[in-house]
């Protein structure tokens, strides 16, 4: 099973569904953007063509990335 299959299971929602307009969407997002970069072992630049991170700027995903690390620890 892959991480964004684990994730949609354990969350109980698609990633595709994740759209950033409800601030659970956007804590769900950058939970997976965690997950991405952490497991999956993906790039910025790969991690932005999920549907989730399109509306995002590349150059702003290693902020969100550092927030969320900062804050869960």
């Amino acid at each position: 099973m892959s991480t964004v299959e684990e994730f949609e299971k354990a969350k109980g929602i698609k990633v595709s569904e994740l759209d950033g307009s409800s601030q659970y969407n956007k804590r769900l997002r950058l939970e997976l953007l965690v997950l991405l970069k952490d497991r999956a072992g993906l790039k910025y630049s790969e991690i932005v063509s999920y549907k989730p991170f399109k509306s995002l700027k590349l150059s702003s995903l290693g902020q969100l990335y550092k927030r969320m690390k900062k804050k869960n620890n």
